[in-house]
């Protein structure tokens, strides 16, 4: 479903009017979070998914023991052979 809209002013932001069809027809609710960008003079909005706390530990538990790592600062024994696990997560 493709809609025509506009922009509206909200206090000091302006706000992206959805109109109720288009909210009912795919469940959008305003309580919902949305990531917006600015791609190729395209404005792409796509539903923002908030990670559980085990999801939001998982990703700082990696981060953590991957800091700093990059092809230029890892063993490059490390970097040969075809992945044995979920590496391509």
């Amino acid at each position: 479903m493709s809609v025509i809209t506009h922009l509206k002013k909200s206090g000091n932001s302006l706000a992206l009017h959805m109109p109720k069809d288009f909210t009912a027809a795919h469940n959008l609710t305003p309580s919902l979070r949305f990531r917006m960008d600015f791609i190729d003079g395209k404005i792409v909005v796509e539903p923002f998914h908030m990670p559980s706390d085990e999801e939001a530990e998982h990703n700082r538990l990696f981060d953590e023991l991957t800091f700093g790592m990059s092809p230029d600062t890892v063993d490059a024994s490390l970097l040969k052979g075809k992945p044995r696990g979920e590496e391509l997560l």
